[in-house]
């Protein structure tokens, strides 16, 4: 082997830092050479989850395996949880602990916190019920305003194409059979006779005093039938319903039926159905 000897005794003294122009970093320590070489805050970070660490595409929240980058409290109030999620921007939460009250937080539920210089929200949605709620506030004001969020599963189109509030909801037919919302499901329904249905499998009317029947209509909103009801000692439900006819100028407009009376029992009329809100069971909620 042959090459021509270099001495670099004389051009370097012991300990002085080679330039980053002769292939060193110019630095005898490694913040220098960090400094020299143009690194950032980021040359000291590791990867990994802590808000200390650089985060990678199994562990940033939004990109790639995302359940890695959820943050997850236990907050057993709504202000401990604003609290646990600070000045944040934009994160998937997920709370441990039910939270009630005005501003409610399904137990387990994935949720987004966003945080936008003095004001906030977090948007939460059920993983096995039909609740999905929002809460707003500020800094300056705390929690301002919940809102709940009407949807396919908490929602019913009544007869005449409106949405009405569900949970629990039975559609009766004219021949005795029917539907039910998920929150009813184990209610069945029997027609007994002409004009006569009987519920079962429930607790009465739904308590909440928002609706709990709502009657098929003409076109003009006028009910095609009387309906009475008497919820038994067991909570089952029977309904009666009778035809119903209408004073109007307009004989099309009178719901006149031949062979009936007004008053006299008659089955829910064709094509349309008797909608029935309940309470239910606690073991069937």
């Amino acid at each position: 082997m042959s090459g021509t000897n270099v001495n670099i005794s004389g051009s370097l003294t012991l300990g002085t830092p080679l330039a980053i122009t002769s292939g060193g970093t110019g630095a005898n320590n490694a913040a220098g050479a960090r400094t020299n070489l143009g690194f950032g805050t980021a040359a000291v970070n590791n990867i990994g989850t802590a808000s200390t660490q650089i985060p990678t595409n199994s562990t940033m929240a939004g990109v790639g395996n995302t359940y890695n980058g959820a943050y997850s409290y236990n907050a057993n109030t709504i202000d401990l949880l604003r609290a646990s999620c600070g000045e944040r921007g934009l994160s998937p939460v997920r709370n441990e602990s039910n939270i009630g009250g005005s501003f409610p937080v399904p137990q387990y539920s994935p949720g987004i916190w966003n945080r936008t210089l003095d004001t906030f929200f977090l948007l939460t949605a059920g993983y096995d019920t039909p609740t999905v709620v929002m809460n707003t506030g500020s800094v300056g004001r705390g929690w301002i305003q919940s809102m709940s969020m009407w949807h396919s599963l908490n929602t019913v189109v009544d007869g005449s194409g409106f949405i009405k509030r569900a949970s629990p909801v039975i559609n009766v037919y004219t021949d005795g059979s029917y539907t039910t919302t998920k929150e009813a499901d184990g209610v069945t329904v029997k027609k007994i006779r002409t004009g006569v249905y009987i519920v079962n499998g429930c607790l009465g009317f739904n308590s909440d005093g928002v609706w709990q029947l709502e009657i098929p209509t003409n076109d003009n909103k006028q009910p095609l039938v009387w309906v009475d009801y008497k919820v038994l000692q067991t909570g089952d439900i029977e309904i009666y319903t009778y035809h119903r006819t209408h004073e109007s100028p307009i004989p099309t407009l009178r719901n006149e039926i031949e062979g009936y009376e007004n008053g006299d029992p008659i089955d829910i009329p064709q094509g349309n159905f008797l909608m029935v809100r309940v309470n239910m069971p606690e073991t069937n909620k």
